[in-house]
């Protein structure tokens, strides 16, 4: 009996002593929760720029926290939706303000993005250089692009319609929805010079004209024995004719020349109307050279001597169609001869219906035998039995003369004596 009240008595404290342990235990526990500390971190979970919010407060587990801001933390075209416990969203949401108790831990929060919605901005340049496309997100501003360029026009701004009534403004006008802006241009004016060929001076002698409108009123001119055939682009004729209805599409000062026509012969005509020569030749292209005629005088002129002999004209050997005036040239400035054949055709004028003609020359070999083949039966003053100097030199020595008694062209002396017939452009 005494050994089993023993026992029941070591059993009965160690029920006792454990009980103790586990209450000492639970206050511990209960001391150390009191006394533990969490920290609210924030996250930018991808922000490309500003500052993450920071909370320095420790906190116990039960007190509650106010949820911050998102301060200038940002996301290149993304919106700030909340925060979440969780960085793909799948956690406890919170917003800003509102507060979250703290458990028995510390507490993350990502914040959470939405993409914001994107707009095209086309650019039309109505008639200018290309301008690239942007994409501006929901109420951003439009970077204003390089000015476009265009021919004949000064660049006006970007406007809101095409009819440019409403400007653009970069700094505070926004995007809603795919946008379209206009370019404005102003025309830019030009002065036209009028260059009238030889012709009497045209009044006004200039004008100043508008891109891309018509040229309006044009001045006309008048030269002798010439038909005044209008303003065109080129010299001589040449380009396009512009009236008053034409547009003007030329960018840049530019000159108008009058072109003039001719009245029209047949080969061995005696043009009466023109110092009363006669027609050797027709050029093929009277408007690119600015002549349409070469006519021979009525008569010879005295005879004479074609130049110095043996002594040798640079630039006076040519043969072909229109090269007789440039040899005439050539001898008169470089020959020092007196009276030579050249010296007789550059000095000729003629004075025929009050106009003064005194641009003839000494033809060259092939004008020469134009001459004889076209006029050589003609009542036009040539003798059968003479002998015509030409203006090509052969030599040294010798120059092409031509036989009108049978055609015959031979390298004669150049002291020779011989026929002169001066010829003319026209």
């Amino acid at each position: 009996m005494l050994i089993l009240s023993a026992v029941l008595v070591v059993i009965l404290l160690s029920v006792f002593l454990g009980s103790c342990e586990n209450a000492l235990m639970e206050a511990v526990e209960r001391d150390v929760a009191g006394l533990a500390a969490y920290s609210v971190t924030y996250k930018g979970n991808g922000a490309t720029g500003g500052e993450v919010p920071v909370d320095l407060t420790e906190y116990k587990s039960g007190e509650t926290v106010t949820v911050l801001g998102i301060g200038t933390l940002e996301k290149v075209d993304h919106e700030f939706l909340h925060w979440n416990t969780q960085a793909d969203d799948n956690g406890t949401s919170y917003v800003a303000g509102p507060t979250l108790v703290i458990g028995d831990a510390d507490v993350t929060l990502w914040a959470i993005w939405t993409q914001m919605p994107t707009y095209t901005v086309s650019f039309n340049s109505q008639g200018g250089s290309a301008v690239d496309e942007q994409t501006v997100i929901e109420g951003g501003l439009v970077v204003e692009p390089a000015d476009p360029s265009r021919a004949g026009y000064t660049f006006g701004g970007w406007f809101k319609e095409a009819l440019c009534n409403n400007s653009w403004n970069f700094f505070s006008d926004t995007v809603t929805e795919n946008t379209t802006i206009y370019a404005d241009w102003d025309a830019r004016t030009y002065t036209v010079i009028f260059d009238e060929r030889g012709g009497e001076t045209p009044s006004p002698a200039s004008k100043v004209v508008t891109y891309g409108e018509a040229y309006g009123t044009l001045p006309t001119t008048s030269k002798h024995n010439y038909i005044f055939e209008g303003w065109w682009t080129g010299a001589n004729g040449t380009g396009s004719q512009v009236t008053e209805i034409t547009t003007v599409s030329t960018a840049s000062n530019h000159t108008l020349y009058a072109r003039w026509g001719w009245y029209e012969y047949e080969l061995g005509d005696l043009a009466s109307s023109i110092a009363n020569s006669w027609v050797f030749y027709i050029n093929p292209d009277a408007y690119e050279d600015g002549w349409k005629y070469l006519m021979a005088a009525t008569g010879d002129l005295t005879s004479r001597a074609w130049g110095t002999y043996n002594y040798t004209v640079i630039g006076a050997d040519g043969t072909a169609i229109d090269t007789g005036e440039q040899n005439t040239i050539d001898i008169v400035s470089s020959d020092t001869l007196e009276n030579k054949a050249a010296d007789e055709c550059a000095d000729y004028s003629f004075y025929y219906s009050q106009h003064t003609y005194d641009d003839y020359y000494l033809p060259s070999k092939d004008e020469l035998d134009l001459m004889y083949d076209v006029l050589g039966y003609k009542d036009g003053g040539f003798l059968d039995d003479t002998i015509y100097w030409c203006s090509s030199e052969s030599s040294a020595t010798t120059a092409w003369a031509q036989d009108f008694t049978d055609g015959t062209q031979t390298a004669a002396s150049k002291s020779e004596v011989y026929a002169v017939r001066p010829i003319m452009k026209y």
